[in-house]
């Protein structure tokens, strides 16, 4: 087990007070991931972005699950395409065999500074946003490919996005390893939150 004692997490959310329309049932979430060592000040070793998607909540104040997942972003548009498409019998309720989703995460970009990559710090940031703000959440979603926004977006440095290593298939495993599985015709891999492992 390598040692992690030295990296520590900070995290940022964002929401809205009240509820007035179906995006605001979607927490956006920052994490970035910091090596403190004998240095005062620490190095930033990585960044993870997600969404947490409160089905449950907005399906009792009547949205439209649809709605809210489209009205925030495209990627959550093509996650709910994946996972409810075929409403007669939603894709994420027969593969893993639940009745519920209360509510979803869905990991919208995870990168590591070059300089901290191979030591599996982009799993452990992951498996730590799914302890924490994934607790509640039935199913963790992701795309694992490049990220297709404007990287201005991201709080990643440019860098740390235009020399990744890893090549989609690469991707892919690489999340299959920690127990995703891929959505049949579609981009978007998926997770029970309780089966992932580091």
């Amino acid at each position: 087990m390598k040692d992690f004692n030295e990296f520590e997490v900070t995290m940022e959310s964002r929401f809205p007070l009240q509820e007035s329309d179906p995006n605001d049932f979607v927490i956006d979430y920052k994490m970035s991931l910091w090596q403190y060592s004998k240095r005062a000040d620490g190095i930033h070793a990585g960044y993870l972005r997600a969404f947490v998607v409160r089905c449950e909540d907005a399906e009792e104040a009547g949205e439209d699950l649809f709605s809210v997942f489209d009205a925030h972003s495209q990627e959550l548009s093509e996650c709910y395409s994946a996972l409810y498409g075929d409403d007669t019998n939603p894709w994420v309720l027969s593969m893993f065999d639940i009745s519920w989703v209360d509510n979803l995460l869905y990991v919208d970009l995870c990168v590591i500074a070059p300089q901290f990559r191979g030591r599996k710090l982009g799993r452990q940031l992951l498996y730590k946003a799914c302890q924490t703000i994934g607790s509640g959440c039935t199913v963790v979603a992701c795309n694992p490919g490049v990220p297709r926004k404007q990287t201005a977006e991201y709080d990643a440095p440019l860098d740390w996005l235009e020399n990744n290593p890893w090549t989609l298939t690469g991707l892919r495993k690489h999340w299959e390893q920690m127990g995703f599985r891929g959505v049949p015709r579609h981009e978007i891999f998926a997770a029970l939150t309780a089966e992932l492992h580091p």
